[in-house]
């Protein structure tokens, strides 16, 4: 099954570090994802400089939340 069946996402920015956050749509569900996804969704360096200085077309990295949620689980 992928992540996109049981949770969402949110993206965030801050200078060139970007965090993920996986959201489960039922609450049951909690426990699995926490067993089965790896817990560090902060990743510096993510974002080719930060927003004012990134020449990628998603400098904010929301397309981030968008391979998460596509993880087999």
């Amino acid at each position: 099954m992928k992540l996109w069946d049981i949770a969402h996402s949110r993206t965030g920015d801050k200078g060139n570090i970007s965090n993920v956050s996986l959201i489960a749509y039922d609450p049951k569900d909690f426990e699995m994802l926490r067993e089965k996804v790896p817990a560090n969704f902060v990743m510096y360096a993510a974002l080719g400089g930060g927003v004012t200085r990134s020449l990628s077309v998603d400098m904010h990295g929301k397309g981030l939340s968008s391979y998460l949620l596509d993880m087999e689980i």
